[in-house]
């Protein structure tokens, strides 16, 4: 019964995953809004998004893998987690703080001064609803918190393809990396990569303990 349950609610963190990843926008932003987005992808939020998605379907249909691939699919999922569980804490933590402090760090500068802003359904879907599903399946899966090594080169990955994106279109997918220098901008990365990893080391502590508490 626990498992249809789990299975039940990660189905719905599905679908919020899913309703996260489409485009939203009024009639009247829609044509700023195409020529100015950044591609899909190169936006963290779509990549945790679409990291949940594949968490979520494993764990959904664990049982029907084949045996022979059982212990592989295990420890995937537990790659995934990691990186799921630290990037959902950049996503919230980033996301929420630069954008309550000016929208144009985080949201295309042209549609903010037009007055466009996310609707607070969408921005939970992608930004806070996340945060939430990584923390369930941090519980739910037997991990392993040295696998937030991971998170350096995942971290190195995503600034070189950011890197790739703004040589590609003359600009950053998120306002206030154009407003840094390129050594300030560096060092945002590597701030946000190591708060991830304490923050994955910290959760793990936390369902230690409490797997000792309650064992």
């Amino acid at each position: 019964m626990h498992l249809l349950y789990s299975n039940i609610l990660r189905t719905l963190f599905i679908l919020c995953c899913i309703y996260g990843m489409t485009d939203e926008c009024e009639e009247k932003y829609k044509y700023i809004y195409n020529l100015t987005k950044p591609y899909k992808f190169i936006q963290l939020t779509q990549i945790l998004l679409l990291l949940l998605i594949f968490l979520h379907s494993i764990s959904v249909f664990e049982i029907n893998i084949p045996v022979e691939f059982r212990s592989f699919m295990k420890y995937l999922r537990k790659v995934l987690m990691v990186n799921a569980l630290g990037i959902s804490f950049c996503v919230f933590l980033g996301y929420w703080s630069l954008y309550l402090s000016d929208p144009e760090n985080v949201v295309v500068k042209e549609l903010v001064a037009l007055g466009y802003r996310p609707s607070l359904l969408k921005n939970n879907a992608q930004h806070t609803l996340p945060f939430l599903f990584a923390l369930y399946e941090a519980f739910q899966i037997e991990g392993d918190p040295n696998l937030c090594i991971l998170l350096i080169p995942s971290s190195v990955i995503y600034y070189l393809f950011s890197f790739y994106f703004y040589k590609l279109s003359g600009r950053w997918q998120y306002g206030i990396f154009d407003n840094l220098g390129n050594s300030a901008r560096i060092i945002f990365f590597i701030e946000f990569t190591i708060l991830s990893m304490f923050y994955v080391y910290l959760i793990h502590t936390i369902k230690h303990h409490i797997s000792i508490k309650y064992s």
